[in-house]
């Protein structure tokens, strides 16, 4: 945002360098000193949210703090300390920004959040890829998973499918990490790149993902997407429209849709372009707009 002033915290570590640490705790060595008063706050985290949101209120004036929401997100966690702290951190919130309506919903219906907390306004908007959105063809025939290698991603799931598979990912990260076959485990590599390796790929998630930009990548070079009609996947997806959605572990509807695809080029062809103009959608431009746009009303 060129016309504001802003701070990023130099310390802040990603999830990559903080050695795939699910808590990040270097938001401690924040200088407040940097916020003034009645300046807008965004934490990016839970993390920053617990350990910031209350001393930036008490220090500071008119402060307004808001949670870029990035995933399904609980205030009733087993240590009952944790959900009180995580409780009255948020009550210094003004607002909520959720990457997709199933996040907001989630969090709206967590019953810490239902019965005590203050409701606090959540507004929806979707996370943004940087792609040429334009569509790269494959001459391999493969139906492929892209992601982590982590057992709620289910990429397992192909090999149920009658079709030459290979995956694309990583166990970097990995809480429960799954065993690829060696043979078939093309490694990590960036989105562009992955698409040259198949025109059909296939999302099996059975876990809460709060917006896939993995599918939208794909989509976004007229790659045809099989995805498990789960969590967020219906925001991004229009079933038959610019992709599909399949019930869980439908391996016979997801064989079905390959064998399609194979055969009927036209179909394909138009699945592709339809997927490229949904992913435009979902451009960092589109992103960046609407989240200044919620920024602003906040002033």
């Amino acid at each position: 945002f060129d016309n504001l002033i802003h701070h990023i915290h130099k310390n802040w570590k990603t999830f990559e360098n903080r050695d795939y640490r699910a808590y990040d705790d270097s938001y401690k060595d924040f200088d407040l000193s940097l916020i003034e008063d009645n300046d807008i706050v965004i934490f990016d985290s839970r993390e920053g949210l617990q350990q910031l949101a209350i001393p930036i209120s008490k220090l500071k004036k008119n402060t307004k703090m808001l949670w870029h929401m990035q995933s399904e997100e609980s205030l009733l966690r087993k240590n009952p300390i944790i959900t009180i702290k995580d409780y009255k951190s948020l009550q210094k919130i003004s607002r909520i920004i959720a990457v997709s309506n199933y996040v907001k919903k989630r969090f709206e219906n967590d019953i810490v959040y239902k019965i005590f907390s203050k409701k606090i306004p959540i507004d929806i908007v979707y996370n943004g890829i940087d792609s040429k959105f334009s569509r790269i063809f494959s001459e391999n025939e493969f139906v492929l998973f892209f992601g982590r290698y982590e057992s709620y991603k289910n990429p397992l799931f192909l090999e149920k499918l009658d079709a030459k598979v290979r995956y694309i990912g990583s166990k970097a990260g990995c809480t429960k990490p799954v065993n690829i076959p060696k043979e078939k485990d093309l490694g990590w590599m960036e989105p562009e790149e992955a698409a040259k390796y198949g025109d059909i790929f296939v999302f099996p998630s059975i876990g809460g993902e709060g917006l896939s930009l993995a599918i939208i990548e794909m989509m976004s070079y007229g790659k045809v997407v099989i995805a498990f009609d789960s969590a967020s996947f219906s925001e991004i997806i229009e079933n038959e429209k610019d992709g599909f959605l399949i019930k869980t572990f439908d391996y016979k509807k997801a064989n079905k849709i390959i064998k399609l695809m194979k055969s009927d080029f036209e179909l394909k062809s138009k699945i592709s372009q339809n997927a490229i103009e949904k992913a435009k959608k979902f451009s960092v431009e589109v992103f960046r707009e609407k989240f200044y746009e919620k920024i602003m009303q906040m002033l």
